[in-house]
């Protein structure tokens, strides 16, 4: 039987599916339809055993993987982060299916300020500030001289690098603000960049470098970014509107996995890329646009395993 592997953190204390969030019990479902079993695995449950001039052995909740095998890394960061490279690389040097490549976990929990800079330095981007919770130079004064290096001016947002689905984003018109909100994050690393004025703001969902739709996301009133988590609304948008938009979005981030591109488009018509998420959700796009994500991450898996095939045929002939 074909099987995919999801490995995620939520799987830590139990690997069962009572922990799982809407998109992986989503997968299974689309993967169900197919005849494919889908296995959950915690971090605790990735084992590799290498030898010298051999594909290595993986074993994922005491099961060994096989070629035939794939895997989907969901909610794993932090110290996560080097289990699952090691996991997509062992994988990956077997022939196994991977959806994100092992490249990915390459910045461990560092990656999301590292690529805010990146996205910055290459004009993609907000301008930004990226500062340790570790720095004893957190003081109004530190913080002004950082502001006017960057060119920074209030109203500013500050941020977790760490957080997920807008947790911790809080806008701030003062340094005595700046300075108290940066003090209560709980986060190793602090992420500093403009309020921008969006006129529009859309998630585009692309994999493997191909756009699967476009969403127009419309904030709450109040509210600092357009998350679904926060309140935001999805909509559809026009053929014409996809098409420009998701040109846009992937000239900004040509992504080799799954990806939930978050873009926006400035009163001064400056596109601007707001968040890479390699770990998209999906329910309030999928309602909006008719998009079966699952659906095709399988149909991808699959594809992938029918090329495989095929090579190994031609290969024993």
């Amino acid at each position: 039987m074909r099987r995919i592997f999801i490995l995620s953190k939520r799987f830590e204390d139990s690997a069962d599916w009572t922990q799982a969030t809407f998109e992986m019990l989503d997968i299974r479902a689309a993967a169900t339809t197919c005849g494919i079993d889908v296995v959950p695995v915690g971090p605790q449950g990735v084992e590799v055993v290498a030898r010298q001039a051999q594909a290595p052995h993986v074993y994922l909740s005491g099961i060994e993987s096989s070629p035939a095998d794939g895997l989907i890394v969901r909610g794993m960061s932090g110290p996560h982060y080097e289990i699952a490279g090691i996991a997509t690389r062992a994988m990956s040097s077997q022939g196994s299916f991977c959806l994100d490549p092992a490249d990915r976990f390459a910045n461990g929990s560092g990656s999301k300020a590292s690529t805010t800079i990146e996205r910055s330095c290459s004009g993609v981007g907000s301008d930004s500030i990226v500062l340790s919770r570790r720095s004893e130079r957190i003081d109004e004064k530190h913080l002004a001289i950082l502001m006017k290096r960057c060119g920074l001016s209030f109203p500013l947002i500050a941020k977790p690098a760490d957080g997920r689905q807008g947790d911790g984003v809080e806008a701030v018109h003062t340094l005595d603000e700046l300075s108290t909100v940066l003090s209560n994050l709980r986060s190793d690393d602090y992420i500093i960049q403009p309020l921008e004025n969006f006129v529009r703001e859309y998630r585009v969902m692309t994999l493997r470098g191909e756009c699967l739709g476009v969403a127009l996301k419309t904030r709450v009133g109040g509210s600092v970014t357009a998350n679904a988590s926060a309140g935001a609304s999805f909509a559809g948008v026009s053929d014409d509107e996809r098409l420009r938009v998701s040109q846009i979005a992937l000239e900004m981030a040509p992504h080799t996995g799954l990806a939930g591109l978050d873009i926006g488009v400035t009163t001064e018509d400056r596109w601007i890329l707001i968040e890479a998420n390699s770990a998209p959700q999906w329910n309030s796009f999928a309602v909006a646009t008719g998009v079966n994500v699952a659906a095709a991450v399988i149909d991808l898996f699959s594809s992938f395993r029918s090329s495989s095939d095929g090579e190994s045929r031609r290969t024993r002939q």
